[in-house]
């Protein structure tokens, strides 16, 4: 089966595996392209920051095993497309779909907060470093006071991440932080009571408000009711500290990083308050040094081989394939004064191979084979096709051409300065005379060719049109092998004028 411009193969793709490791890294160098490389930085930034976040999310050991999950699949489907275990390979990219929606459902959340980190990049907020120390001395106060009279209080103390797309309902306040106000917000007989109290830095922004409730139901309802479900559920959600006080026992809780954690004393709360304070002082103030940290090099490492190894796997290919083109065949560099004979071969089929990638990025339809005919000679003048006449990328080579050798007939071509000579429709009267403007043009036609034409006439002219608008453009009919000298118009300028008459004796 033949090819056309669409770029379909004559007939399934030739293959042949290279060996060797001196060949891999001469074809490894000779088609890895600058936008490979970005590709794969791209790439392994995405994964950078997507498992970065995942180390730090509520599940870390899940996290790892997606991660041992990923590395185990991208082996196996080396090994199947090594050993062309097409069965194998194909039931793969369908588990590779199942697997990346598999990791979008279990860490909905976590990739939630990714975006919401990536969305407030280059946005300044207040650090929670400007909490004085009265606000941490006011919260366990007030919450050692509240455990002692088995008043149940919900506290959320936001972190880097804002509260609001978390949480719903609720009263606004911007109140000042102090005992009395949390007392009374969280005294049984208020409205509020049963809601949560939002702080940002020394004030109280909101009270009474909603906070997501967790899926893991069965460890929080061993440590509380529906006050821990929700404390635990905000901090899977966002990078907030909830303090939550027990109504039925009395005891403090501490909701972080995906976990409810009791706490034993008030103390404990102050040191956990400080520690919270203090890791989002550094992590405000101290960006740069994190980057160079052994976690965050270790996740930089293997993001980059991730991206590698996926590059290796979907994008790269060691083996060579061929393509068949139908190529249309193009003269350069003919001087000015020379035509070329158009009856003779118009396309050459063409044979391309190179890296699978490589060919399956050529477009065919920006193939020509383009000849050299700067020096031609009258008759017939032949010309070899070889690679230097098909511009390929780098990557690409010619295999093989047909025909090889490629005929042309030339003349060399002479100057004419002939009159216009216009053609009409209808009659016209004796006393009319149509005018073309210019009178002559000079035309290029071969030389040898025998009798050399005495005029050139124009396209069919309507006098009645003429007449009506006093003067029209009409297109040259010029004949076969006849061009225009170069600077010469394609049309003149009709005028309808007086014949003159002779003179009476």
């Amino acid at each position: 089966m033949s090819m056309g411009r669409s770029g379909l193969a004559f007939g399934e793709p030739h293959k042949s595996t290279r060996g060797g490791v001196d060949t891999f890294l001469i074809d490894l160098a000779r088609t890895v392209r600058v936008a490979d490389l970005v590709d794969m930085l791209l790439v392994a930034a995405f994964l950078y920051v997507l498992i970065s976040r995942l180390r730090q999310s509520r599940s870390p050991t899940t996290a790892r095993r997606v991660v041992v999950v990923g590395l185990l699949f991208l082996g196996v489907y080396l090994l199947a497309s090594t050993f062309h275990l097409f069965l194998v390979e194909s039931l793969l990219q369908v588990l590779l779909i199942v697997l990346l929606v598999a990791v979008v459902v279990v860490f909905q959340g976590d990739i939630r907060r990714m975006l919401d980190r990536i969305g407030r990049w280059g946005v300044s907020h207040s650090p929670v470093s400007t909490v004085a120390s009265r606000t941490a001395d006011v919260l366990v106060e007030a919450a050692e006071e509240m455990a002692e009279n088995r008043t149940g209080a919900l506290i959320a103390i936001r972190g880097a991440e804002p509260l609001e797309p978390h949480v719903q309902g609720g009263v606004s306040l911007n109140g000042e932080l102090s005992g009395p106000l949390l007392y009374s917000i969280f005294a049984p007989d208020t409205p509020g009571h049963d809601g949560a109290v939002l702080i940002e830095g020394d004030r109280v922004t909101k009270f009474g408000a909603h906070l997501p409730l967790s899926r893991g139901l069965p460890e929080v309802s061993r440590s509380g009711g529906t006050r821990h479900t929700a404390a635990l559920g905000l901090a899977e959600e966002c990078d907030a500290l909830v303090i939550v006080v027990s109504e039925e026992r009395g005891a403090i809780s501490v909701a972080e990083n995906g976990e409810l954690i009791p706490l034993t004393s008030a103390s404990e709360l102050a040191r956990r308050l400080d520690q919270f304070w203090q890791r989002h002082d550094r992590e405000t103030n101290a960006v740069k040094a994190r980057w160079w940290s052994g976690a965050n090099l270790e996740n930089a490492v293997l993001s980059l081989s991730l991206a590698m190894g996926a590059w290796f796997l979907f994008a790269y290919s060691t083996e060579t394939v061929q393509r068949t083109f139908q190529v249309p065949i193009a003269f350069r560099n003919v001087p000015a004064d020379w035509v070329l004979e158009h009856d003779t071969l118009a396309e050459a089929r063409v044979v391309v191979s190179g890296p699978e990638q490589a060919v399956r990025r050529l477009d065919p339809d920006n193939l020509v084979v383009s000849l050299d005919l700067s020096d031609p000679k009258v008759g017939v003048n032949e010309r070899v096709i070889d690679e230097d006449d098909l511009e390929l990328p780098p990557e690409l080579r010619l295999s093989d051409v047909e025909p090889r050798e490629v005929s042309v007939v030339a003349r060399r071509q002479v100057a004419l300065e002939l009159p216009v000579q216009i053609r009409t429709i209808g009659t016209l009267a004796d006393s009319l005379v149509l005018v073309p403007n210019p009178r002559t043009v000079v035309v290029l036609v071969p030389s040898g060719s025998g009798k050399y034409p005495d005029r050139v006439f124009t396209e069919r002219v309507d006098p009645r049109q003429v007449q009506r608008a006093g003067r029209i453009q009409v297109q040259l009919a010029l004949a076969s092998q006849m061009r225009l000298r170069q600077g010469e118009k394609a049309e003149v300028e009709v005028t309808l004028q007086r014949a003159r008459t002779s003179p009476r004796r």
